[in-house]
C-alpha cells in the first residue's frame, strides 16, 4: 500500500507532529509512506528521503491514499484534482473567526464550506466533528473522527531525560496563538499562591504579547 501525506510546512506545530508520527507508524506497518511538504520551512531536524518538498512532487507519485493536513494542503490537492483524498481537520475553525465582524465570519464560513464540499473529512476529535456539522455545516462526502496518534515509546524516552531549569515550574507546551489562549492561563496562574514559575514552550504570532 502507498500512502502520501501532504502538509504546508514542518513547523513545530501539532499537525506537523501528527504527520511525522503517522509517517513513522506507516513505515513500521510496512506501508510505502511519503510526505510532500509544500514549503521548505521546518523546525524539526529530519533526514528522510521519503520527505519531499514542493507540490510538483505530488504529480509524479502514485498512491492508494492521500491525506491532506490543514487548509494549504487541502487547497493544493484540490487544485490537482486528485483521487482517494482524505482531508484532516485539526481544529475548530469556527473559533478562529468568532470575534470577527459579521461579514468576515460569513466569508470564512463560506470559504471552508466550499473547500471541503463533497470531500472525505477526518476530524481529530468529537468537538471538531461537531463544529463541522453544526457551525460550519459543511456538505461533506463522508466524515470520520480519528484521534491523533502518539508515539508512546518516544514520549517515555524523552520523559526520562533531565531538564533542570533551576526552579520549580509549571510548563505549557502549545503554539503561541489566540486559539490556545495562553492569556487565560496567565490570568489563572497569577491567582496561584505558590512559589512557582510558569514556562511557555512554543512559537507563534502571540510571542511578543
Amino acid at each position: 500500500m502507498k500512502v502520501i501525506q501532504v502538509i504546508g510546512t514542518l513547523r513545530g506545530g501539532g499537525a506537523e507532529r501528527v504527520t511525522l508520527t503517522l509517517h513513522k507508524a506507516f513505515k513500521k506497518l510496512g506501508v510505502n509512506s511519503k510526505i510532500v511538504v509544500l514549503s521548505s520551512i521546518q523546525d524539526y531536524e529530519i533526514n528522510d528521503e521519503d520527505i519531499l518538498y514542493g507540490i510538483e512532487k505530488l504529480k509524479d507519485l502514485k498512491s492508494d491514499l492521500i491525506i491532506a493536513h490543514l487548509e494549504d494542503a487541502s487547497i493544493a490537492v484540490k487544485n490537482l484534482d486528485l483521487k482517494n483524498v482524505w482531508h484532516v481537520i485539526h481544529s475548530t475553525y469556527s473559533l478562529r473567526f468568532k470575534e470577527r465582524n459579521f461579514f468576515s465570519r460569513v466569508k470564512n464560513i463560506y470559504k471552508y464550506k466550499k473547500l471541503y464540499k463533497n470531500e472525505n473529512l477526518i476530524a481529530i476529535s468529537k468537538g471538531v466533528e461537531k463544529d463541522i456539522k453544526e457551525n460550519l455545516k459543511i456538505n461533506y462526502k463522508s466524515l470520520r473522527t480519528i484521534y491523533n496518534p502518539f508515539d508512546i515509546e518516544s514520549i517515555k524516552k524523552l520523559g526520562n531525560e533531565k531538564c533542570d531549569l533551576g526552579f520549580d515550574y509549571i510548563i505549557n507546551v502549545a503554539a503561541l496563538t489566540k486559539v490556545k489562549n495562553q492569556a487565560l492561563l496567565l490570568k489563572a496562574f497569577s491567582k496561584l499562591n505558590k512559589d512557582l514559575h510558569l514556562v511557555l514552550l512554543g512559537k507563534g504570532p502571540q510571542e511578543k504579547n
